[in-house]
């Protein structure tokens, strides 16, 4: 589930669409078909609003605990993909990453990598482009050395 997050938290803001989280979706729901949360989800898979809910209802309510290395680990070869696809400029980039991060879990928010995604656009305000850059390519190696 912590991948499903993952992608959903991209999704919602506007960072991959929602066929790769739909994709992630379906491949879970096919293994465990009887899973009441992967049901529900997958009913409303197109409704952005709902599946927030459902998701953040999972992780609050139902008290599950997030595998931080499994989230973060997803969360941020992704955004390493997004980030090197150039499909967003530095600027637009840095704002999805703030938005994003304003949807961690709050135990997550001052950890690193994950703080890393509240200011690491600062260093726009500079014209420090390259400090930005260097920022968030040391968040997205973050997990890969601690293997």
């Amino acid at each position: 589930m912590e991948k499903l997050y993952a992608e959903f938290l991209l999704w919602l803001n506007e960072l991959n669409t929602n066929e790769k989280y739909e994709s992630l979706l379906h491949k879970y729901f096919l293994n465990a078909p009887s899973d009441k949360v992967l049901l529900e989800l997958e009913e409303c898979s197109s409704d952005i609003l709902r599946t927030n809910a459902i998701l953040e209802n999972y992780w609050n309510s139902e008290n599950k605990i997030l595998d931080a290395d499994v989230f973060g680990e997803h969360l941020f070869s992704e955004l390493e993909s997004v980030y090197k696809s150039n499909k967003f400029v530095i600027e637009d980039f840095g704002k999805r990453c703030y938005s994003l991060w304003g949807y961690l879990p709050p135990h997550l928010k001052q950890k690193e990598p994950f703080w890393t995604l509240s200011y690491a656009d600062d260093c726009l305000s500079w014209n420090d482009e390259a400090q930005t850059r260097k920022l968030y390519e040391e968040a997205f190696s973050f997990h890969r050395q601690k293997k």
